[in-house]
């Protein structure tokens, strides 16, 4: 059998075992709700403080560039990247709105949403998230969430009608929800230990399970005086660092993929 069919085996066991307990209404559901999920493919969300290296992680997760990269603060939505078996639905993209309400649109509306100009704030300031559908076996049975950036530094003059601080909070509410219901999260880290990375370390710690978050260090290409063995060991003193918040911690060179 497969660990999906375990599983649900195993669900329907104790559900059955517990239809004649004092706690069936509240546990019988959840187990419904779990019998659910486990069909889903995995929904991993990847977050990071602002140009931690987390769009070119994901373009290297995939093998393709579908995330947008910029030297800029460029993920101003929640975008999901989801399978679809056909091909002729790769790449499109269903906006979905904060009043529920959707529209099919395709992969130049979501570049166009890229940055934090007012105009791209004001615009994703309306949306909830946005749903790329690709033809790609790796999201067969995984659905990756790119979150926008963390600890967002902008000069003042970018900050106009304090747009950009409205949007940075909702982000930061938002990515919180997200941590708090994804079955796997990985954090892009620096290089060394940060306070920015310490912080969002800590937050994981208080709201997500360490057993499904790992921490990524991505861009280890950048430092060519660091061999392969000494990645692994700076990789090794972080995870002890970050141990109540993160699994383990691993160096990866998306550039060098």
């Amino acid at each position: 059998m497969s660990i999906i069919e375990e599983t649900k085996d195993l669900l329907l066991k104790t559900k059955d075992f517990l239809i004649g307990s004092p706690w069936r209404g509240e546990l019988t559901s959840t187990i419904d709700r779990l019998l659910y999920k486990v069909e889903q493919p995995c929904e991993l969300a990847v977050f990071g403080t602002v140009k931690a290296g987390k769009s070119t992680f994901i373009n290297t997760l995939l093998g393709e560039d579908l995330a947008v990269v910029n030297v800029t603060e460029a993920t101003a939505t929640i975008n999901y990247f989801k399978y679809t078996p056909d091909s002729k639905d790769h790449g499109k993209v269903i906006a979905v709105y904060n009043d529920g309400h959707t529209e099919i649109k395709d992969k130049t509306f979501l570049d166009s949403l890229q940055g934090n100009t007012p105009d791209v704030l004001a615009r994703s300031r309306e949306i909830d998230r946005l749903e790329l559908y690709i033809h790609n076996d790796v999201l067969r049975r995984i659905t990756i969430v790119d979150t926008p950036g963390t600890h967002s530094v902008v000069d003042e003059h970018s900050r106009q009608t304090d747009a950009y601080a409205t949007q940075a909070a909702r982000n930061e509410k938002a990515s919180v929800n997200i941590k708090n219901k994804a079955d796997a999260v990985i954090l892009l880290l620096g290089m060394v230990g940060k306070a920015k990375d310490k912080e969002n370390v800590h937050e994981f710690a208080t709201t997500s399970n360490p057993f499904n978050s790992i921490g990524i260090i991505s861009k280890i290409d950048i430092d060519e005086n660091m061999s392969r063995g000494d990645w692994q060991q700076r990789s090794a003193a972080l995870g002890l660092t970050y141990r109540d918040g993160l699994h383990s911690v691993h160096p990866v060179s998306s550039g060098v993929y």
